[in-house]
């Protein structure tokens, strides 16, 4: 999503790795338009 800026209207996280989860939504919330 974030190479090819394509986004959903709702992006969800799952995750069991608490570190993992931290990252990916900072990149949702970095890139997001």
């Amino acid at each position: 999503m974030c190479e090819h800026e394509v986004w959903p209207e709702v992006v969800r996280v799952h995750s069991a790795n608490p570190v993992g989860v931290e990252w990916l939504t900072g990149m949702v919330d970095r890139y997001r338009p």
